[in-house]
């Protein structure tokens, strides 16, 4: 009878897992870090300022075009209002006869020297009675439309208390700055404040000699005393296009 010879068992069976006991391939060295880095994870003081001075000048950079660009909207959209009101003027006058009056009715007075554009704004809206009687009879309009936040008061163009009643004449349509424009018509050039061409001149002594003035103050709110109104580096009018 033969012996049977006793089971030896597969190492493989027994061996632990390759982790445990590292290969060649997996002993290899690794290449060195450079020095500093991994030695910290956390960002200094000076790189979190340099953080944010970059962004402050994009947001200056930023800030800087955008109100260049609403500027620039509003000179365009005063140019084009102006330009409105001048076929409205010029309407008006085939329709009636005569260019609305100067100025504004300011305490049941008419301003002196002309200021604002009231009488121009009520003559176009909704005609001069009882301001003007008889000429209304011709009056075809309203020759322009102006919204309840375009309209203001003397001198600033403070916004209209809805629980007050004004005369017509009183209310003043406003620019793209919140300020009232200022018109005056060519017969009143002499006794109210009209501006001249600059002397000596070989032309016409008044700017817009037989028509009429419209003036904003542009962005910096101010304009140069009468009769030099309009003649402001800013200004926006009907004379110097």
């Amino acid at each position: 009878m033969s012996r049977i010879a006793p089971i030896r068992p597969c190492s493989s069976v027994f061996r632990p897992c390759s982790p445990v006991y590292p290969t060649a391939s997996s002993c290899r060295a690794r290449p060195a870090l450079p020095a500093g880095v991994g030695a910290r994870s956390a960002i200094t003081f000076l790189e979190l300022l340099v953080v944010l001075v970059i962004l402050g000048l994009l947001a200056t950079i930023a800030y800087s075009a955008y109100s260049g660009h609403i500027l620039r909207a509003k000179v365009a959209a005063a140019y084009t209002q102006i330009y409105q009101l001048e076929l409205a003027c010029t309407q008006y006058e085939v329709d009636i006869g005569q260019l609305p009056p100067s100025g504004s009715l300011v305490n049941g007075d008419i301003t002196e020297p002309a200021e604002g554009c009231g009488y121009m704004l009520t003559a176009l809206i909704t005609g001069l009675s009882p301001y003007g009687g008889p000429l209304d009879l011709r009056w075809k309009g309203p020759y322009i439309e102006a919204r309840q936040s375009r309209v203001g008061l003397l001198p600033l163009g403070a916004r209209l208390d809805p629980t007050q009643t004004y005369a017509r004449p009183s209310i003043q349509l406003l620019d793209p700055w919140g300020m009232p424009y200022h018109y005056i018509r060519s017969v009143d050039y002499a006794s109210l404040g009209g501006t001249p061409v600059p002397q000596p001149s070989p032309f016409d002594f008044w700017y817009n000699p037989s028509t009429f003035q419209i003036v904003s103050w542009g962005p910096d709110l101010n304009s140069l005393p009468r009769p030099d109104m309009g003649l402001d580096d800013d200004d926006i009018t009907n004379f110097r296009y």
